[in-house]
């Protein structure tokens, strides 16, 4: 589907809008067809809206109707959401960030998908609702969702699930669980202490590497650096700030350098970025990737740019690795260490997986970093 009209409201970070204020959008979308021509999968799609955009790629999968709600009393967890139980009456009662004081009666179930008569106390959104909940399972994690309306066109959302994203650990932890980020151009690693980050044509070259470590300020959702290297044509290359700045759902991020070449000022903005789902990501880099050789125990060998390669992956947190390698017999020969991840071959369409690796020489006059296919 390209360019199809519609309507919609703005949503920002689980809170209501009024009716009103509305504005036209433009769904583009791809997605798979089972034999029973069914949607089986979202491939990717991208809704316009004024001047704004969201692009997601890949990340809808089939959805299994999730039937039994009281048995996942406990485990929903979410930034907004404080706390979340349905009974075996069909109840739900939970609360929210705003204050807000929750309850509601789910009733005639589809697959899933249920009808939610919900009323809103203590708090802006004070009132009753008429609306769905949608509960479903995909690839493994649990989700719970629903959209509401009162009588004067006001309604609630709210949505959480049953694990910990790598985007909500700032929000609910203090510092960052290690993420993977994408655009069309740039590829960008995020671990607890360092942003990593190069630019890509797919297919062609890399550009623009760099490492730098940051602090965080969760309440404004920034990364800012505290130090780092970047590498680029050979040419000196001096760091001067960097921030990252992202929104809860990860979905347009934004990476931003100020930086001197041979002591001329330089920016670049890296927009767009996208948090890559887990379901995309690989458990296991065992196999080969052009030169890169990983066995069963995450060893490395094999040879990359004519030197001889031997090191280690250790699975940072999901299936982020930290990579150690020693390049010899070259002149390019040294101790790298940086980052790597497995994407399926759903996130490049290339017909293979891929393995994104971001390393870098000890003294930084060498860098390794690229997105190679599985060989």
């Amino acid at each position: 589907m390209n360019n199809v009209p519609g309507v919609g409201e703005r949503w920002v970070d689980g809170s209501s809008l009024s009716a009103g204020s509305t504005v036209s959008s433009q769904l583009t979308t791809t997605f798979s067809l089972s034999a029973a021509d069914m949607i089986s999968q979202f491939n990717a799609y991208q809704v316009a809206y004024g001047s704004d955009s969201v692009v997601v790629n890949g990340i809808h999968s089939t959805r299994q109707p999730i039937l039994d709600l009281p048995s996942l009393n406990g485990s929903w967890q979410d930034t907004n959401i404080i706390s979340l139980n349905v009974n075996s009456g069909m109840m739900l009662n939970a609360s929210d960030q705003q204050g807000c004081t929750i309850s509601g009666t789910l009733s005639n179930s589809v697959d899933g998908v249920y009808g939610f008569q919900v009323a809103y106390s203590g708090c802006s959104q004070a009132g009753n609702y008429d609306g769905v909940l949608m509960a479903q399972e995909v690839s493994g994690v649990s989700y719970i969702s629903w959209l509401a309306f009162a009588d004067n066109g006001t309604a609630v959302f709210a949505h959480a699930d049953d694990i910990i994203q790598p985007i909500e650990s700032p929000e609910l932890a203090g510092n960052f669980s290690p993420s993977f980020l994408l655009s069309n151009s740039a590829a960008v690693f995020i671990t607890q202490s360092e942003i990593r980050s190069f630019e890509y044509v797919l297919g062609g070259g890399t550009s623009l590497p760099l490492a730098m470590t940051y602090s965080l300020d969760a309440a404004a959702r920034r990364l800012t650096s505290t130090g780092g290297n970047i590498f680029n044509n050979l040419s000196e290359v001096e760091l001067v700030s960097g921030t990252f700045d992202y929104n809860i759902s990860m979905t347009d991020a934004q990476l931003d350098i100020s930086y001197l070449q041979s002591g001329a000022a330089q920016n670049r903005s890296l927009s767009n970025l996208t948090l890559v789902n887990l379901n995309q990501t690989l458990d296991s880099l065992e196999g080969q990737w052009s030169g890169l050789i990983f066995n069963s125990s995450n060893e490395i060998s094999g040879q990359v740019n004519g030197c001889d390669v031997s090191g280690t992956a250790t699975e940072l947190e999901n299936n982020v690795f930290s990579i150690s390698m020693s390049l010899s017999n070259c002149s390019s020969a040294g101790s790298y260490s940086g980052t790597g991840i497995g994407l399926d071959e759903s996130v490049f369409s290339q017909g293979s997986d891929s393995f994104v690796l971001h390393v870098n020489r000890s003294d930084n006059n060498f860098w390794l970093r690229g997105i190679v296919p599985k060989s």
